[in-house]
């Protein structure tokens, strides 16, 4: 994967700043935070009740906020385009 990951970097012009396999932290992190947070367990969904008393009256669909930030993470040579 590490070579691939390396092939898409170069074509497409990737930061290697953010490159995931430049350490064993890096790797673990990003793809842990990724697993956790799209693979993650349904059952966590909680109400947004705290968050309207606090005033957090917005909604963005799940699809559509993950797109958004991904393509935010394209502008900034993160990742490859979509």
């Amino acid at each position: 994967m590490k070579a691939v990951w390396e092939k898409i970097q170069e074509r497409e012009g990737l930061d290697r700043a953010f490159d995931p396999w430049r350490s064993r932290d890096a790797l673990q992190n990003n793809f842990a935070t990724l697993d956790g947070e799209v693979l993650g367990n349904w059952a966590r969904t909680q109400t947004m009740d705290k968050a309207k008393k606090l005033g957090w009256r917005g909604h963005v669909q799940t699809n559509e906020g993950m797109r958004d930030t991904l393509e935010k993470m394209v502008g900034l040579k993160m990742v490859p385009r979509l």
